[in-house]
């Protein structure tokens, strides 16, 4: 016999509402509490009950206040005497983000070199373009990104592995 609704307690709050989905040995169950989620903690407890044998799973909800950003990628390329910087900002969800300003400073050697201030494009991508490139090894500090409604959590950087301009 399969699982069906039935199978999944809840528990009983006014206002939610609970789906079911199935397929071969993968279950989702999906339980909206929008309607009721205020700045607090909830911990719900799913019980899976088939066959005889029963499991239960749980959970803490939060409501996030804002989205959340970070670094994703940074990548560097030189071009002709020039070095060029890419860095990638996304939400937890794995959106990018465009628009978003990043102030940084670029190290040379372990020394601060220089600092910037650039924005994302369409792509969430930004392009820091250094001209004339000195020979050293490059880095990037991210001092600080800021986007409408979003909070910047710079332990979600990705490691930033340098380049080594010869």
């Amino acid at each position: 016999t399969g699982l069906n609704s039935s199978n999944f307690d809840f528990g009983s709050y006014n206002g939610y509402r609970s789906s079911f989905n199935s397929s071969s040995d993968s279950y989702t169950i999906g339980l909206d509490i929008s309607s009721f989620v205020v700045d607090t903690d909830y911990l719900v407890t799913a019980t899976v009950t088939s066959g005889g044998l029963q499991d239960s799973d749980m959970l803490v909800i939060r409501k996030a206040s804002s989205k959340t950003i970070y670094i994703s990628d940074i990548s560097y390329e030189k071009v002709f005497k020039n070095l060029r910087v890419y860095l990638t900002v996304k939400e937890l969800t794995g959106s990018t983000v465009a628009g978003a300003a990043i102030n940084l400073t670029l190290k040379r050697d372990g020394s601060s070199y220089k600092n910037y201030s650039i924005t994302t494009n369409a792509n969430g991508v930004a392009d820091l373009r250094v001209g004339n490139a000195k020979r050293g090894y490059y880095t990037i500090a991210v001092n600080s990104i800021s986007s409408a409604g979003a909070t910047y959590d710079p332990t979600l950087n990705t490691t930033d592995t340098g380049y080594d301009v010869p």
